[in-house]
């Protein structure tokens, strides 16, 4: 595990506008700090897989744990103190001791750079994770975090600008992306098996090459690899990670036979909604 345990704070971050006015009293501040910074407490941790459910237990994915102020801590935030940068399949739950604690701090949880592996990535749901948390409330937190897996397009070209490629083709680009991140990270598309995972991509690249969305697209059945051409030229590819069986356990997924739906050619595509002409037999 990577830790960057919270160094010994200094009396100045603790105890800022303590002015004593004897030496009674310098004496007495003098002890309070000490007392205050030997405080410590214990969090535990313990990182859930939102798509799967159970336990996470991948290895591409890291999260810092941070605080500042009277306020959520957050990288962007000056004076944030940082607990821990940490790898939680080292170790899950994972703990961390003695950890000095400040009265009037916060502390969150916080993305920190994920690997990118294989066309996809892991990022916090804050809406069910523990957002902030004090010590000074409890000393000994448990703390629950949720991730998601989000499945993104990989380009031949990361380093795509206007000035490259122009504002149309720019335009074109963030249009298919827009359109094939919506469908691979939706929840029918997450709990549906391998094969019709790649009948709905197939359905929806058939459909933006129709439609002249894209140049062409083709599928590597051996490394489960599809690749689409965008009208400028540059390569977008689906890889094998967004294909896999993952037995997914989302709850409350309401599921509809989605390929007569996508059994349709896209006629026109105004502000991020699509008209279909649906085929016969579609609905």
């Amino acid at each position: 595990m990577k830790k960057r345990v919270l160094a010994f704070l200094t009396a100045t971050m603790c105890f800022a506008g303590v002015k004593p006015v004897n030496a009674v009293a310098e004496t007495a501040d003098m002890t309070s700090q000490i007392s205050e910074a030997t405080k410590t407490g214990t969090l535990t941790v313990t990182v859930y897989n939102e798509d799967e459910g159970g336990l996470y237990t991948d290895e591409h994915i890291s999260f810092m744990i941070c605080g500042s102020p009277d306020q959520p801590g957050g990288p962007e935030m000056g004076g944030a103190t940082f607990l821990c940068d940490v790898t939680p399949s080292e170790s899950n739950p994972f703990v961390l001791n003695d950890i000095d604690i400040v009265d009037n701090f916060k502390y969150t949880i916080v993305d920190s750079v994920s690997q990118d592996h294989d066309g996809y990535n892991y990022y916090i749901d804050h809406e069910r994770s523990d957002k902030t948390f004090r010590f000074t409330e409890n000393p000994n937190q448990d703390l629950s975090i949720y991730m998601k897996k989000n499945y993104f397009i990989v380009h031949s070209d990361t380093s795509i600008t206007k000035d490259k490629y122009g504002e149309e083709n720019i335009k074109n680009i963030n249009e298919v992306d827009w359109l094939l991140r919506d469908l691979i990270n939706s929840d029918s598309f997450k709990v549906r098996d391998m094969a019709k995972r790649q009948y709905l991509a197939k359905s929806m690249l058939m459909s933006l090459c129709e439609y002249k969305m894209i140049a062409d697209w083709s599928f590597d059945e051996t490394e489960n690899v599809m690749s689409f051409t965008y009208n400028c030229g540059i390569t977008g590819q689906l890889r094998p990670a967004i294909f896999e069986d993952e037995h997914k356990q989302l709850e409350n997924v309401y599921l509809e036979d989605a390929a007569a739906v996508l059994r349709a050619t896209i006629v026109g595509i105004r502000d991020h909604r699509v008209i279909v002409k649906p085929v016969r037999g579609s609905y």
